[in-house]
């Protein structure tokens, strides 16, 4: 009879749940820490959807007549550099304009259609992306402004 009765309480025990709190009470949202964002204009000229590198080019004053820097990937063309401001962060489907250093890795960033199809200047890490320089591409566009 003991025996049953020790075996009843440790099944007992057992059967209970190990937390004291309701789930959903378990877990607290984690809050933004930058959680301030500015929505910036959608950038003339550029396509209602998949613009972030026209966006971009004009960001920086690279008017591309043939819109080949509309196609993110084709911004790793551009060398490789730091990250600085106006520089940017390419991966093979997004690109970002670098506007001020946060410090840790974060960024202030021009971001065109960063989600929504909306444009916004906010902090956003670095962390997958490739830092390009597209500098050397604007100097020889006004190099051929002055040569003609």
């Amino acid at each position: 009879m003991k025996r049953t009765a020790t075996a009843l309480a440790v099944l007992i025990a057992m059967s209970t749940s190990a937390y004291s709190k309701p789930y959903q009470n378990q877990y607290k949202p984690i809050q933004n820490t930058y959680p301030q964002q500015n929505y910036l204009p959608h950038p003339a000229g550029c396509p209602a959807t998949a613009f972030c590198g026209c966006g971009a080019a004009k960001d920086l004053g690279l008017e591309d007549k043939d819109k080949s820097l509309w196609a993110a990937v084709t911004w790793f063309k551009f060398p490789r550099s730091r990250p600085a401001p106006n520089m940017v962060a390419v991966q093979q489907h997004h690109v970002f304009v670098l506007k001020q250093d946060q410090g840790n890795g974060l960024w202030l960033v021009a971001d065109y259609n960063s989600g929504g199809h909306k444009s916004r200047l906010h902090v956003r890490g670095l962390t997958g992306f490739t830092i390009v320089n597209p500098l050397p591409a604007k100097l020889k566009s006004w190099w051929n402004i002055f040569i003609g």
